[in-house]
């Protein structure tokens, strides 16, 4: 039962993570196109029709697929924060 549990747990990770890390660097162009298009935006003459954007529901251009990146981000960002403070509490037991 231990090792069947253990290979279920190590799946589930294996395939949070992959999920994540697609969701946050690939889906609909990734998190870093999104940088780009507001970089652009503030920075530059670049308007939101140059990035192709015509309105929220049907053409987004390159800001295309962003709630799914902010959510990838967030929980990334929650699943860091969470082992680090994991790993903290471990080490003050062990010292």
């Amino acid at each position: 039962i231990h090792l069947g549990a253990t290979v279920m747990i190590t799946l589930f990770s294996f395939g949070a993570l992959y999920w994540l890390l697609w969701t946050l660097l690939v889906y609909e162009g990734g998190i870093f196109l999104k940088l780009k298009g507001l970089y652009l935006l503030f920075f530059t003459p670049a308007t939101l029709r140059d990035l192709g954007y015509e309105g929220y529901p049907y053409a987004m251009g390159i800001f295309e697929g962003w709630i799914g990146n902010l959510c990838a981000l967030i929980f990334t960002f929650l699943a860091i924060t969470g082992l680090w403070n994991l790993y903290q509490r471990k080490a003050k037991k062990s010292r």
